[in-house]
């Protein structure tokens, strides 16, 4: 079966099980899908594949934002910045994994090579 085909057929099923479009489909996904990667919905990926998209997509975001508005402390180092944007984006994404799985298994949905 064609990529196109499963994931219509994915978005099908996580729609038929009453799971946020944004959730399944985020805009990022569908701008890199656009742009031709072949990107799974986040609940077909496994949970350490997830693991480190995620964690990349929030440093991507969260680092700048952090580095340009600045820390409050006077005596921070230069790292610090660094440090909040990997523990930051490391609590986003262990916690959206675990809800990717938590879902996967409450809503029975099958394995990505079984669609």
């Amino acid at each position: 079966m064609s990529y196109e085909r499963k994931l219509g057929l994915a978005f099908s099923v996580l729609e038929a099980a009453r799971i946020w479009k944004w959730n399944y489909n985020p805009p990022l996904h569908r701008w890199v899908r656009k742009a031709g990667f072949k990107l799974r919905p986040p609940f077909y990926v496994p949970f350490w594949h997830n693991l480190c998209i995620r964690f990349v997509e929030c440093f991507i975001f969260f680092f700048p934002l952090i580095f340009l508005l600045g820390s409050l402390i006077a005596e921070a180092s230069e790292f610090h910045p660094l440090y909040e944007s990997v523990v930051v984006s490391l609590f986003y994404s262990v916690v959206m994994c675990l809800y990717y799985l938590w879902t996967f298994k409450r809503c029975q949905l099958s394995n990505w090579d079984e669609l």
